[in-house]
């Protein structure tokens, strides 16, 4: 019996010897835990407060204290942000960061613009148009890009969320960091958002071939996901309308379109927040008036000091202020 116990625990302590972590560094690994401390900066909360003379602690990439009363570790990496200000980052939630470029699809009509394609080609339990392709799950094709995250880091971004900008339906979007760490350091939210669109993006079928089938075929398939959510056992296993099913949770956004009432229409009935991402003067009316949620894009002005003030391109008239 003693034998068996021994071999037990020599068989755990194994175990243990030979765990390793699940993405490993080629080369020699620091396990080190990094601290610094960033001490006597103005730290802004929020628009109406800030700490004067205050310390800011991050361990490991996270930030783990703020405050004036900071006590700062031994092994700490201190620096002196005398008459520096340190402010929270920006977040661009309407991003394709990371993403590879998707072609756009041809999509034949049979009408001397190439042969017809009257059904998807996508392989397996799928929905029967390739441009729903509300199975995309953007956390599985992220790639960290170091060169393009500097670059939004130096305009004052900190963090996007990213999506495939491919479909009618274009999956779940994921929200990251723009550390330029590896992906899985990156990613802060696996599943963080659900996109929509009335462009079919690569897909080479021929049906939606105009706005009114973008929009009958974005529609149709939300009634058709709500219908199967109670059927599943007699339509069986569809992909596509479970993925679509399983976004209903997240913040699910319907990219702009130059047609403001439609897009107002189908927002109210899909329960969407309408993204307006162009930087045109001329904004859809209809959209404004109908009180629907939306994202505005905002242009910060240079000269203007904090608190700042911005005014939305879309409405001229109309400002914004933190004060």
């Amino acid at each position: 019996m003693r034998k068996i116990c021994l071999a037990i625990l020599m068989g755990c302590f194994s175990l243990s010897l030979f765990a390793q972590p699940t993405f490993p560094v080629n080369g020699v690994g620091d396990e080190r835990a990094t601290t610094f401390a960033f001490t006597h900066a103005t730290i802004v909360k929020d628009p109406q407060n800030s700490l004067q003379n205050a310390t800011m602690l991050v361990r490991n990439g996270k930030i783990i204290a703020i405050g004036t009363n900071v006590n700062v570790p031994a092994d700490a990496i201190v620096t002196d942000c005398s008459g520096k200000t340190i402010y929270p980052s920006f977040i661009d939630i309407y991003s394709d960061y990371g993403m590879a470029a998707q072609s756009q699809g041809a999509g034949g009509l049979g009408r001397g613009f190439g042969a017809a394609q009257l059904t998807s080609n996508q392989k397996g339990a799928y929905g029967w148009n390739q441009a729903i392709k509300a199975d995309v799950n953007a956390s599985a094709s992220f790639v960290s890009d170091e060169t393009k995250a500097k670059g939004l880091r130096d305009q004052g971004f900190g963090a996007v969320l990213t999506h495939q900008r491919d479909g009618i339906a274009r999956g779940t979007g994921t929200f990251v960091s723009l550390s330029g760490k590896k992906e899985n350091l990156s990613i802060l939210k696996e599943k963080a958002s659900a996109h929509y669109s009335f462009s079919k993006g690569s897909s080479t079928q021929s049906y939606p071939s105009s706005m009114m089938g973008s929009i009958a075929l974005l529609r149709q398939t939300h009634i058709d996901a709500k219908w199967y959510r109670n059927n599943t056992e007699r339509e069986g296993i569809n992909l596509s309308l479970l993925a679509w099913n399983n976004t209903n949770s997240c913040l699910r956004f319907l990219k702009q379109t130059t047609n403001g009432m439609r897009c107002a229409q189908t927002v109210s009935v899909m329960n969407l927040v309408y993204n307006t991402s162009s930087k045109r003067a001329e904004m859809n009316t209809s959209v404004h008036r109908s009180w629907l949620p939306q994202v505005l894009p905002s242009l910060f002005h240079s000269t203007t000091p904090w608190p700042w003030t911005w005014k939305t391109p879309m409405m001229p008239g109309l400002y914004h202020s933190q004060t």
